[in-house]
């Protein structure tokens, strides 16, 4: 199935080059970041990554919009995308510009979207996302706008939690991000709200 894929997408790059467009460029030097930054034959891509190159792909068809300077600078900047890694996290949420709530409100909208499974979290802990999200949310420099982001990425996780059934009492640190208390802009406990939604099979939180 994924060598499929590959194939599909090494034949959309071929009809990539013949198109005329004034993105076209940019949107081969995207395929080449990602490309480059396969070290194995049909390499597994998270659906986070997955999200986020199609996300890239959309933001460099709209210049009109703030972001399209923000990933365009983030891709020069890189011969190719670590995979290990959420691209250009700590740029944007820690960002010093004009903007800085866009790129902040656009991180994590795509955190909150990209997270679906055990494959999704390793990615996110690896970077200590989590921890880092919500320790902002707790911060009085954290506005109601990301409030309600680091709130939909928490519930987000719970529910990954649940239905994947990962095993994140194992560590003092995944306990910590749990346990931590946090609640949504109208002063809803999110835990006890989204707990509710939550299935019970297959989850091995006690």
């Amino acid at each position: 199935m994924r060598a499929a894929a590959y194939f599909v997408l090494a034949s959309f790059r071929g009809h990539l080059e013949g198109a005329r467009f004034r993105e076209r460029s940019q949107l081969l030097y995207l395929l080449d970041a990602v490309q480059n930054g396969i070290r194995q034959p049909n390499l597994r891509f998270t659906f986070s990554l997955t999200l986020y190159v199609a996300r890239v792909a959309q933001q460099i068809l709209k210049p009109e919009e703030h972001m399209y300077i923000k990933v365009n600078r983030f891709l020069l900047s890189h011969q190719y995308l670590d995979l290990r890694k959420v691209p250009g996290f700590f740029q944007l949420f820690y960002s010093f510009d004009f903007e800085y709530k866009t790129e902040r409100e656009w991180i994590l909208r795509f955190l909150g979207e990209g997270l679906r499974d055990k494959h999704c979290y390793e990615l996110y802990d690896y970077q200590r996302i989590f921890q880092v999200v919500l320790s902002f949310f707790n911060s009085p420099l954290c506005d109601e706008g990301s409030q309600i982001g680091c709130w939909q990425q928490r519930s987000w996780k719970m529910t990954a939690v649940a239905t994947e059934g990962l095993d994140i009492m194992g560590s003092e640190s995944k306990a910590s991000v749990l346990s931590a208390p946090l609640r949504n802009p109208k002063g809803e406990s999110c835990w006890e709200k989204k707990a509710a939604e939550l299935p019970t099979t297959g989850c091995k939180c006690k």
